[in-house]
């Protein structure tokens, strides 16, 4: 099959685990919701609130009521004590992503899951290939999920679901299998291990240049997530609280490019009030650190928001 390229791959980094090439993270998160809400009468799906919006759709594609979870401003992830405070006897799942590429406290999320009973699936699709003591991420959830798809660590095409349970592996194979848009794909296979083979190297150079911007950026009125080496950056977000769009348009002009993504999803939900959330939605930004971004862009960022 054109694709086990990937579950090969992928099999020498998660070797305790079943391996499902999928034709996105998206598609490998429907076919677990799927298999979860199949055997189940709870409906309900944590998720962060400020999150690449594929993983809204999912949720919503099911049927499932996502139930939105606040950020904390530390790391710029799930926030734990919103995450037990969303927990109740309808919960599903938790999906935890790693947002930005910074790694969520999933040593901490995955003890709740498991005290709670919930299926905890991990979101490693920005931050693939990166290690807490010594395991990779994608080895801490229920189920896992990862991207290879444009401008994520490795852009190539397609995905994977991983998962521990034989017989929900099982499951998942029937599912794709009988749903030919979820696991199709066209990938180059020689591209695809180079990448795998300089996925250390990408990562370390990441890292180095969100380094440089924490290390660099010194407005007061700037909130930029605590670095740590083991995070792989997918992007630097900061929060950045004067006038974001005169901002973008300044960079703009200067042909720098300034994102203001993800916006803060649980704002089209009613009634859903999440104070750290609405600052995200208002403030945040973040910069190209991917492994050929040249210093000049970060200079010039640096430059930017210093003056």
């Amino acid at each position: 099959m054109q694709g086990s390229v990937i579950e090969k791959s992928l099999q020498k980094i998660y070797p305790s685990f079943f391996i499902n090439q999928t034709s996105s993270g998206t598609s490998a998160l429907i076919a677990i919701l799927t298999v979860l809400k199949n055997s189940s009468k709870k409906r309900e799906v944590l998720i962060p609130s400020v999150v690449c919006p594929s993983v809204l759709f999912a949720v919503n594609f099911l049927g499932l009521k996502p139930v939105f979870v606040d950020m904390e401003i530390i790391f710029f992830n799930m926030d734990i004590n919103s995450i037990k405070k969303k927990i109740n006897k309808n919960t599903l799942s938790i999906i935890c992503v790693h947002c930005y590429g910074i790694s969520a406290n999933i040593i901490e999320i995955s003890n709740i899951a498991k005290k709670n009973k919930i299926f905890l699936i991990e979101d490693a699709c920005l931050n693939f290939g990166g290690k807490l003591n010594k395991k990779y991420y994608g080895s801490y959830g229920d189920a896992s999920i990862v991207s290879f798809g444009y401008d994520k660590i490795i852009s190539e095409s397609g995905g994977a679901l991983i998962v521990k349970n034989k017989n929900k592996h099982l499951k998942i194979r029937k599912i794709l299998k009988n749903n030919f848009l979820l696991s199709n794909i066209t990938i180059n296979k020689q591209s695809f291990l180079k990448k795998i083979e300089m996925l250390d190297e990408n990562i370390y150079k990441r890292n180095a240049n969100a380094k440089y911007l924490y290390d660099n950026l010194e407005l007061k009125n700037l909130i930029k997530p605590l670095f740590r080496k083991n995070d792989v950056y997918w992007r630097y977000p900061v929060l950045y609280r004067h006038n974001r769009e005169k901002l973008i348009q300044e960079a703009s002009k200067k042909k720098v490019i300034i994102t203001s993504h993800y916006p803060a999803i649980n704002r089209f939900q009613y009634n859903s009030r999440l104070k750290n959330a609405k600052i995200f939605d208002n403030s945040v930004v973040n910069f190209f650190v991917k492994d050929t971004t040249p210093k000049k862009y970060l200079n010039s960022i640096c430059s930017l928001l210093n003056k």
